[in-house]
Parts: C-alpha cells; structure tokens; sequence
C-alpha cells in the first residue's frame, strides 16, 4: 500500500489561488490543487487529473497534466 501524507493548505497558496486566472467552472478543491501545482510546478513532472476545467486551467499555466486510461486490477 502506498503512503500519502495530508498538508495543511499554506496562505502562500491560497494568495496564490486569488492571483492566477482560474476559468469559472473550476471548483474549489480543484483550485486548490491548481495552485500547490503552481507553487511547486518546478519541482513535479506534472499532475494527474480527469477533470477538463483543471486540465484547461493547468495548461493555461503551462504545467503538464496526463490522464492515463484506468487498468482493471481484477
């Protein structure tokens, strides 16, 4: 099983989330993640996400976004 740790969401993202231009329909835990990738993008190769409001909002920003096809694990 793989280990995930839980951040708390830093003023330094949430002024950042104001800043940036976010189309309308992103929700806001996606604008959540859109702007920790932001603030990190130098640091990752990317972001997983289905979602196409994130994935247009991310490539308005210019970070990489992959949805790769689900395998069944059965």
């Amino acid at each position: 099983m793989h280990h995930f740790d839980f951040l708390p969401i830093s003023e330094e993202v949430i002024n950042l989330i104001e800043e940036i231009p976010l189309p309308r329909q992103v929700r806001s835990l996606d604008s959540i993640h859109i702007g920790s990738a932001h603030l990190i993008s130098e640091l990752i190769d990317g972001v997983i996400t289905y979602d196409k409001d994130m994935q247009q909002a991310l490539t308005e920003l210019g970070i990489i976004w992959l949805a790769p096809k689900s395998t069944s694990l059965n």
